[in-house]
């Protein structure tokens, strides 16, 4: 084949990939929900911000059904990447609607469209949101609990330590509702972006955090401390259930072992579950034996 002729062929090949990149991705193919008694609302806008602002929620179908707790998902990918979708987040909602809860699982503005604290910005309007919207959803707006991994942990956390925190409300409203959550279970999440999360980066060289900060923690010090839920331990915080790998490289064990002691230390329940030879993610929450745990945690705290 004559040189140019390949060269052609490269840049279109090229440029049907880029094109597919750009091309959103599939739907989500509706479940099978019938004699469940449950609803599955998805893309449902919390906010108008951003296209990015959207949720999924399965909850009863039943007008006249009795308000449940809602459990709140929160996905990782490092703040930059990832989404609220997905076979295995469902399963994670329909376990906890067969449990008795209301199961969420939201998008948020990731750091390429906007940095910190547009993040933390979204999973409070979220809260708020479901709070104002509880009727319509068999929401009991006053048992709200969250859960995520990686940059979900790490948001899961920032809900239950920011609840009085106006300075994450944003722009979007409903400030008459509160943010708060009444308990949360962050997975192997970053919990002080003033401490490098990885043996492998120090705090110049972290590009996740880069990105979600808009520059390292050494050169933007106040805003990795606001970004930290370390910095806002204090006593009377909702309990949290940490879980965290023992082989996890990408978050070290010691960010969830540090911030367990100091909220321990402060009067604040929590409790760290190592979990032997895990690694990085959500995977390690998923295990039949751990998801049990979570459920007893959250039956414990938001139902009474």
């Amino acid at each position: 084949m004559h040189p140019a002729t390949t060269r052609t062929l490269l840049r279109h090949t090229r440029a049907a990939l880029l094109l597919l990149a750009l091309l959103p991705a599939a739907a989500q193919e509706s479940p099978d929900l019938e004699g469940t008694g449950l609803n599955f609302d998805t893309d449902v806008p919390y906010g108008a911000q951003s296209p990015a602002q959207i949720l999924d929620i399965l909850y009863p179908a039943d007008p006249a059904a009795d308000p449940r707790p809602a459990v709140v998902h929160i996905h990782g990918g490092g703040w930059y990447t990832g989404g609220k979708g997905g076979q295995s987040t469902f399963n994670l909602l329909k376990a906890l609607a067969d449990r008795g809860y209301a199961g969420v699982s939201i998008a948020y503005r990731l750091s390429d469209e906007a940095k910190f604290p547009a993040a933390v910005e979204d999973a409070r309007l979220a809260i708020r949101w479901l709070r104002a919207n509880a009727s319509a959803y068999r929401i009991d707006p006053d048992h709200i609990g969250a859960i995520g991994a990686s940059a979900g942990g790490h948001l899961s956390a920032m809900l239950a330590v920011t609840a009085d925190a106006a300075e994450f409300d944003g722009a979007s409203g409903l400030t008459e509702h509160s943010s708060a959550i009444q308990a949360a279970v962050p997975v192997c999440g970053p919990m002080d972006l003033r401490q490098p999360l990885s043996f492998s980066f120090g705090l110049e060289n972290d590009e996740v955090v880069i990105r979600f900060l808009g520059g390292t923690p050494i050169d933007l010090p106040e805003p990795a401390r606001r970004a930290s839920p370390a910095a806002y331990v204090r006593p009377g915080l909702p309990p949290m259930l940490l879980i965290h790998g023992t082989d996890d490289r990408r978050v070290e064990l010691e960010q969830s072992t540090r911030f367990a002691d100091a909220l321990i230390a402060a009067g604040s329940p929590a409790e760290l579950i190592a979990v032997q030879g895990g690694k990085h993610g959500m995977g390690i929450a998923r295990e039949p034996e751990m998801v049990q745990r979570i459920f007893v945690f959250f039956d414990q705290h938001l139902k009474e």
